[in-house]
């Protein structure tokens, strides 16, 4: 259950990761988002700055300190629904995730205040510095997706826990927060694509795939935990359950569909500079769109690396579905 995706290599990892691990350290400790020794030690083994260093491998220190936050805010949040008897925390669920999509929309001083809900507020503020109007409601809209999508997959566990393959897109599309991740592309290689560009077919394509090629794959090495904790949105589940497919040859399925999902990006992205020489854009513009095809590569490159390594995902490592995912709650505190 543990294939290796053949991605194109890349330019390596970031000189500057073991000085953005520990200022992401201090970040945590100072937003009270690990408190205890033992969900420092669990966060430390996950490996989350050499995620970020692989992923964008030629950022500045102080953007790849922000890269190492937001991971580590994106999995220390996504543990917390990990929880016996989710769907009857409907306050504390409904609380944070309205206050965190208000926050994205800049309507401050409503909702709750928790360390979850402070430490977003401190990464959304770095995050949107010197971004575009426009890049600033996009990434808002997919912060919103996220937050909603978590809550919603929460709160309906009980109602429909053996959802369909267009309700596992839907949701999981939202849960696994990549296109928020892929706003965070063009903010930390500092190049927003023109909009001529953006709103057209091709880069449109490319991040669709970009997008959809880690989740999926992860549901190929997170399966043997998710199958074990009772979790229904992982795709090789669904189509093992829908589809009457026997187990391995869903996960074959699954795993055919990421290499052939990989195979699509690269030829998008090689046919890039032939699609801005078409639309004519300005050296600037040009120059722009190619920065932010190569970040997604670096993006594609840098997960499927760390997928392969990370103790997050393994069988071993899995607590029982009666125990908590998490050794913190942060969701009341």
């Amino acid at each position: 259950m543990r294939p290796r995706f053949e991605i194109p290599t890349g330019t390596g990892v970031n000189a500057h990761r073991d000085e953005a691990e520990q200022a992401a350290l201090a970040w945590l400790r100072d937003y009270g988002l690990l408190k205890s020794r033992a969900a420092m030690e669990r966060y430390r083994s996950w490996r989350l700055a050499d995620l970020a260093a692989r992923c964008w491998p030629s950022a500045g220190l102080a953007d790849l300190t922000l890269a190492v936050d937001l991971k580590s805010f994106y999995f220390l949040f996504d543990d917390q629904f990990d929880r016996p008897g989710i769907s009857e925390a409907s306050g504390p669920v409904r609380a944070v995730c309205d206050t965190l999509c208000a926050i994205a929309h800049g309507r401050t001083g409503t909702g709750v205040e928790t360390t979850l809900t402070a430490a977003f507020a401190d990464l959304w503020r770095r995050a949107r510095h010197g971004m575009t109007p426009a890049w600033r409601a996009r990434a808002a809209h997919d912060w919103e997706r996220y937050f909603c999508a978590q809550a919603y997959e929460a709160l309906t566990h009980d109602a429909y826990p053996e959802p369909t393959l267009d309700s596992y897109y839907a949701v999981r599309g939202g849960t696994a927060a990549t296109e928020s991740v892929l706003d965070m592309v063009e903010r930390l290689v500092h190049a927003e694509p023109p909009g001529l560009l953006w709103h057209g077919p091709h880069l449109r394509l490319m991040r669709e795939t970009a997008a959809r090629v880690p989740f999926v794959a992860n549901d190929v090495y997170s399966y043997p935990k998710e199958a074990a904790r009772g979790d229904a949105y992982n795709l090789v589940a669904v189509l093992h359950r829908t589809g009457g497919r026997p187990l391995p040859d869903a996960a074959a399925e699954v795993e055919a569909l990421v290499r052939e999902s990989v195979r699509r990006f690269f030829r998008l992205y090689a046919e890039l500079p032939s699609v801005c020489a078409q639309l004519a854009l300005p050296r600037p513009q040009t120059d722009a769109a190619l920065s932010y095809g190569e970040g997604l590569a670096d993006w594609l490159r840098g997960h499927n690396d760390w997928m392969t390594t990370t103790p997050r995902y393994a069988a071993d490592a899995t607590r029982s579905a009666t125990e908590p995912g998490y050794d913190d709650d942060l969701l009341t505190s």
